[in-house]
């Protein structure tokens, strides 16, 4: 019996050596799932965090366009006043050539009436001094 004896102690001894290697083996297998675990965590973190940081980027890029259109649109009108003046001053313009055609036509109809007054006056005075001959001759034979 003691063979049987020494034989079931070293069995149990070389089961318990098994069992201490499983129960190791299952601590570090432990061990790194809860590495893991804690790095998934903290990769779901980052993610998160990019996620709102994305998030937070386009609703600033929805601004900015909102922004830009806003900008547009006073551009647009800010352009439309800007037109509006433009062919305002051309009215303006058109109607001041208007008046210095009228005026220049005014001006030289008053040159024309000097000059025919002028002609009229030196016909006037050559008519008078035709009178006056007439005069001095009719006083003459009397």
């Amino acid at each position: 019996m003691g063979n049987l004896a020494n034989s079931t102690q070293e069995s149990l001894r070389v089961v318990e050596s098994v069992i201490e290697r499983v129960q190791q083996n299952v601590r570090e297998i432990t061990a790194q799932v809860e590495e893991n675990s804690a790095k998934l965590g903290t990769q779901n973190e980052y993610f998160a965090n990019v996620f709102k940081s994305m998030q937070d980027m386009t609703s600033l890029l929805n601004l900015s366009v909102s922004a830009i259109g806003t900008m547009g649109d006073t551009f647009g009108k800010q352009s439309e006043v800007i037109e509006k003046t433009v062919s305002i001053n051309q009215d303006i313009a058109k109607s001041i050539i208007n008046e210095n055609e009228q005026f220049t036509s005014i001006n030289a109809m008053a040159e024309s009436n000097a000059n025919d007054i002028a002609e009229v006056a030196k016909q006037a005075g050559a008519i008078n001094e035709m009178v006056d001959e007439m005069s001095r001759l009719l006083k003459r034979d009397e």
